[in-house]
């Protein structure tokens, strides 16, 4: 498959106001020349970990982000509107893996992987954590 992405822009109603979106179509370029012969799916925005709720993610499974990433970086290249490079650097920042946050245990000092919720990130290891339930 030689897949190549696709901007087209169109008004979408939201909320009582009309706003113009950026949709990226995924084309197989092997299946023809011409727009609809050659569609595959729409990218979506976001990846969610461990769920295909996507037709992308259901196509392409495991390997779903690094396709769309690579898409991304090669419509980057080739694009010369700058309202769609905007939203090709966002979609890119957006999907891009989060870098893992490593921080010391207040209570025993050792170095683990801290988990985040919103803004809040973990303080306490695992192994602390279990032994403060134990004595409660």
């Amino acid at each position: 498959m030689k897949l190549e992405l696709s901007t087209s822009k169109r008004w979408v109603t939201r909320a009582s106001q009309n706003k113009e979106e950026i949709v990226f179509t995924v084309l197989d370029l092997d299946k023809g020349e011409m727009y609809p012969k050659n569609f595959v799916c729409i990218l979506p925005k976001t990846f969610e970990k461990g769920e295909n709720n996507s037709n992308f993610q259901k196509i392409f499974g495991k390997a779903s982000q690094q396709i769309a990433i690579k898409l991304l970086n090669d419509a980057l290249k080739r694009e010369s509107d700058s309202e769609v490079k905007i939203e090709i650097e966002k979609r890119l920042k957006d999907n891009l893996p989060k870098p893992l946050v490593k921080v010391t245990c207040v209570d025993c000092g050792r170095v683990f992987e801290a988990k985040r919720s919103g803004r809040y990130v973990q303080r306490i290891c695992e192994a602390c954590k279990m032994k403060i339930r134990r004595s409660s």
